[in-house]
């Protein structure tokens, strides 16, 4: 029976050995590996995140522009405006004298035609 236990020793210790030789000196390897993925994940992030912000700059970019030439039609709408504003107190305002000499004449005509 002791050789049959010394068999299975030599079989099994050197197993045992190996995996436990195996799994001390991969783990360096293992934590590595780790490192270098991380690493590789965080260059791939940054590089999105980079992206992603020359491409909202850009389109922040045109936007500033958009608004810009925006505000300057606004100003010229609004100046327009009071323009006109000016234009139809002006027209009211000669409307009125237009009135008023209109009933003078109609007066002067009804007096006329009262003396004929």
């Amino acid at each position: 029976m002791s050789s049959w236990l010394e068999t299975a020793l030599i079989a099994i210790i050197p197993t045992i050995a190996g995996s436990f030789g195996g799994w001390f000196f991969g783990r360096k390897k293992t934590a590595a590996e780790t490192k270098s993925i991380e690493l590789e994940n965080v260059s791939a992030a940054v590089k999105i995140w980079r992206e992603s912000a020359e491409n909202l700059s850009q389109q922040l970019s045109i936007y500033n522009k958009e608004l810009i030439g925006l505000r300057k039609e606004n100003s010229d709408l609004r100046d327009r405006l009071e323009n006109l504003e000016n234009e139809i107190e002006a027209i009211r305002k000669q409307n009125t004298s237009l009135n008023r000499q209109l009933s003078q004449l109609k007066k002067q005509s009804k007096d006329h035609d009262k003396v004929s």
